[in-house]
């Protein structure tokens, strides 16, 4: 039963959000909406940030529409987690837009994964080549993993390379990437990750101090290059050679934005590749970067899903207010 709007919120857990069964389908169209709603009449947000002794504490908002749901995501990115358990944990506390009130509170890690490679799939669509047929991964946790969902689905993807901070992450990544009908190499030399990749994704962690290793000269001609870590593990100066450089939304990472990105000579965003106001892969050997942090809109798209689809489920926790 749904809620009853201003007496009750749900609670929707990993297991509730898992057991909704969304399609990566349904998060890429229920992204695509808040962010072409977020150019008509939602103003930007500034994330907040605080770090608290080795804990970096950052909330992102993001709203559908004027009918529809208002997300804040709040999350803690640890230097030191707790021993077997993941350094960063969202959750989303979401509410109606129209009465302000609590709708639901949602555990937010399969959220976050699905609303940033689907951040990635409509950047691919206007600015990947769509022949692509080789992918490299740099990272193989939860980006990763996402990321192969949708780009599997996408492209005549044949072949891949992937490295990991430990040789056994990068191996256990290539299984799973095999059992979506992809061979991923498991790879030491973070160059052979990247060269002669058609698509290259990097989901390098930025905390702990994060060093730049990777040389855009690697990249191929035509390449379309993922930098879901901003780019921070990318060589600011190897950057000129990749033509042009994207990101999800300039009003927050581009020059002057609360998120700062490794370099702020940008060609535009997402909104601009909806609306036709930036032009997309302009020939075949261009090579092209799409740098970002992640949208709150991103955010309130894919959650909008999941509330919605726990509510035809009778789905999660109903508690009271």
């Amino acid at each position: 039963m749904p809620a009853r709007i201003g007496n009750e919120l749900v609670y929707l857990s990993r297991a509730d959000v898992l057991a909704c069964e969304i399609t990566p389908a349904a998060v890429l169209e229920g992204v695509e909406r808040a962010i072409r709603g977020s150019i008509e009449f939602i103003t930007a947000a500034p994330p907040l940030n605080a770090t608290v002794g080795l804990t970096r504490f950052a909330g992102k908002f993001g709203a559908t529409g004027v009918d529809g749901q208002a997300v804040i995501k709040w999350y803690g990115l640890a230097r030191d987690p707790l021993v077997g358990r993941p350094s960063f944990w969202p959750l989303i506390l979401m509410s109606d837009v129209r009465s302000g009130y609590p709708l639901a509170i949602i555990e937010g890690s399969w959220i976050t994964g699905m609303r940033t490679a689907a951040l990635t799939a409509l950047a691919a669509r206007a600015l990947a080549r769509p022949d692509a047929s080789t992918i490299g991964f740099v990272g193989c946790g939860l980006q990763a993993r996402a990321h192969l969902t949708f780009l599997k689905a996408m492209f005549p993807l044949r072949r891949g390379a992937a490295i990991a901070r430990t040789r056994a992450s990068a191996e256990h990544f290539s299984v799973e990437a095999d059992a979506q009908g992809l061979a991923v190499a498991a790879v030491d030399s973070p160059r052979d990750a990247v060269d002669r990749c058609d698509i290259v994704v990097t989901t390098v962690p930025l905390h702990g101090g994060a060093v730049a290793f990777l040389d855009a000269s690697w990249l191929a001609s035509g390449s379309f290059a993922v930098m879901v870590d901003r780019g921070f593990s990318w060589r600011a100066e190897t950057l000129p050679i990749i033509d042009r450089v994207f990101t999800d939304d300039l009003r927050l990472s581009g020059p002057g934005g609360p998120e700062r990105l490794v370099t702020d000579a940008l060609a535009g965003d997402l909104a601009g590749l909806l609306t036709g106001e930036s032009s997309g892969r302009r020939s075949e050997h261009e090579r092209i970067a799409f740098a970002f942090s992640g949208t709150g809109a991103a955010d309130a798209g894919a959650a909008a899903v999941v509330y919605e689809a726990a509510l035809r489920r009778g789905a999660g926790t109903v508690m009271p207010l």
